[in-house]
């Protein structure tokens, strides 16, 4: 018995072993994962400079060093072993020392005789961009060769430990990011860490940085005194949203997703009551444009069409100002599109507006709904009172892709094929992924690119080249004969821009509406210390022409937009448009 179990036991010690060295270095360097250590972080001109540099710097190395590439590295806790040091250092000339010989602590990488120099190809979209690390005078000599060298021998074909990306589309996956999920307000060290994490998770593989509009290096040491100074949690969730709203991409948020716990934070930070009513800018001011539910007799207070003045006493001007700040959005129609949600959201039981009613203004106190912890963005939410397809007056179809499945498809054609012409109603998100390729093959009788993608090299960090062209289109079977009309606007974002790129294609196919939300692309998410996640666009998208869709929306063919008349007499003026267009008006 004692032999048996003395075998049981050095069976356990081998295969703990065994365990242990499978695991990577990275994954049991776990003294940190309570906290940095450091409470408090004092700035000045100097440190900021310093705390700047080291955060292009840890970036680099957590991306292009080989060793930390094969998880030899926790870099969470590299950056809080050297923080301290580089928090007490006087000069920049001292913390250029200190972060020289950080670096050499993570030792010389093995030469690569399969690495090219990085040099621009005809397919390249976006260069790396290494910010202030080789630029001159700013590090000594000797170190920037230790970097030139780290650059030129990084790994290649070997999965990265901090970062993958999805075969098929090409987007990253930010992996093995320590989450800090034990509080919503992470220490200063963590929190100068969540900086560091986003910028350099931009600064590397964001394929629109170059499309940010101002100069992303600037970013970094602007936010360093705005992320150490965070008081609590709702300024630090409150800064991270401010982070992400710079680089201006509408998919740089997800308010919920499948994969993101609840945030009952960020719903106070928006507001967890709401107005029983959707507004809508137009021309810069705030009209009630459609009621919810009633449930509190909204509608004996205010009526559709009315303007919203002020909201508790602040004007809808300086209200959307402020909300801009922490709305991400590639443009500004998506701004207000936003805008005109969270302006209308409060914590108190009811918001107190000044309207105008038939030119005659008044001030009204409207009572708000729980929102219930429903924060999944409203533009993909499903309505099942819409219907998917309809024949319209005059012979004209119609098809709403919201709630539209496959299992449609047939059902669609058959009731569709004799029309005159269908409108395709892309202000909706489209409920399927291959909505855009499967109605393609009955909309067009050729095979015809319609976009082309260009993704990261996942061996060089920063490096965006082109890769794939999209094709739809079928030359077999019966195909439509109608004009097609799509309907697009500030609601129209991703896959219902993608939608509209594919559709476009079809010979005789009109665009009418407004700027589109203008983030294409398949989403990324990137997780923040203390239960916060945010998104970007992953991959690029372009026209075959090579026109960005990124933060200018799809191309328009007419401009079509509502007007407070319109709504006010219950007109979809979108829908008008397009009849004409089919009706031949």
């Amino acid at each position: 018995m004692k032999i048996k179990n003395l075998l049981l036991f050095f069976a356990i010690v081998i295969n703990y072993n065994i365990c242990i060295a499978q695991t990577p270095a990275a994954k049991l360097d776990t003294i940190f994962n309570n906290g940095s250590g450091i409470k408090k972080i004092e700035l000045n001109k100097t440190t900021i400079t310093n705390l700047t540099n080291l955060g292009m710097l840890w970036g680099f190395i957590k991306y292009y060093h080989a060793d930390v590439c094969m998880g030899k590295y926790n870099m969470d806790a590299q950056l809080f072993r050297v923080l301290p040091k580089m928090l007490k250092a006087k000069t920049k000339a001292d913390a250029n020392i200190i972060m020289e010989q950080w670096v050499d602590n993570f030792g010389v990488p093995t030469p690569c005789p399969d690495c090219a120099p990085i040099v621009k190809t005809p397919y390249t979209v976006q260069m790396p961009d290494y910010g202030y690390l080789f630029a001159k005078d700013n590090f000594p000599t000797t170190l920037q060769k230790k970097l030139e060298y780290i650059k030129l021998n990084r790994s290649i074909n070997i999965k990265h430990y901090y970062v993958d990306t999805i075969e098929i589309q090409g987007n990253p996956i930010f992996t093995n990011e320590y989450s800090y999920s034990q509080t919503d307000y992470p220490d200063a060290g963590i929190r100068l860490l969540a900086l560091y994490r986003y910028w350099n998770q931009i600064q590397y593989y964001f394929p629109y940085r170059h499309l940010i509009g101002e100069d992303w290096n600037k970013v970094l040491a602007e936010f360093i005194p705005e992320f150490c100074k965070a008081k609590n949690d709702t300024n630090y969730h409150n800064t991270c949203l401010k982070l992400i709203t710079r680089i201006n991409d509408s998919h740089a948020y997800y308010i919920q997703h499948k994969d993101m716990p609840f945030n009952p934070l960020l719903q106070h930070l928006h507001g967890k009551n709401e107005a029983d009513f959707f507004t809508e800018f137009i021309d810069n001011h705030l009209y009630v444009y459609k009621y919810k539910k009633d449930t509190l007799g909204i509608k004996d207070l205010i009526k559709i069409g009315d303007e919203i003045n002020t909201i508790d006493g602040k004007t809808v001007s300086e209200l959307e100002k402020q909300a801009a700040l922490t709305v991400p959005a590639s443009n500004e129609s998506v701004k207000l599109r936003q805008a005109a949600l969270l302006l209308l959201r409060t914590n108190n039981v009811y918001l107190t507006l000044n309207i105008t009613h038939e030119n005659i203004n008044r001030t009204l106190n409207v009572f708000c709904l729980d929102i219930l912890g429903n924060l999944i963005p409203f533009f993909i939410k499903r309505d099942a009172a819409i219907q998917s397809y309809k024949i319209l007056e005059n012979n004209i179809g119609y098809i709403n892709p919201m709630n539209l499945t496959l299992t449609n498809f047939d059902t669609v054609k058959q009731t569709l094929k004799n029309t005159k012409g269908i409108i395709i109603d892309l202000r909706y998100y489209p409920y399927d992924n291959s909505f855009p390729y499967t109605y393609c093959t009955w909309f067009k009788d050729k095979i015809t690119p319609f976009m082309q993608s260009y993704v990261i090299n996942p061996d060089i960090p920063g490096f965006f080249e082109l890769r794939d062209t999209m094709v739809s289109g079928s030359e077999t079977g019966e195909h439509y004969k109608g004009k097609i009309v799509l309907l697009v606007n500030e609601n129209t974002q991703s896959l219902g821009e993608f939608s509209t790129m594919a559709f476009q294609t079809i010979p005789g196919a009109v665009t009418i509406g407004s700027q589109t939300a203008g983030a294409n692309g398949y989403v990324s998410i990137n997780e923040f210390p203390g239960k916060f996640y945010g998104a970007i666009s992953g991959i690029g998208i372009m026209y075959m022409d090579g026109t960005e869709t990124q933060r200018v929306g799809v191309k328009i063919d007419k401009i079509v937009k509502p007007t407070q008349k319109g709504i006010k007499e219950g007109r979809d003026e979108l829908m008008e448009e397009a009849l004409k267009i089919i009706n031949g008006k």
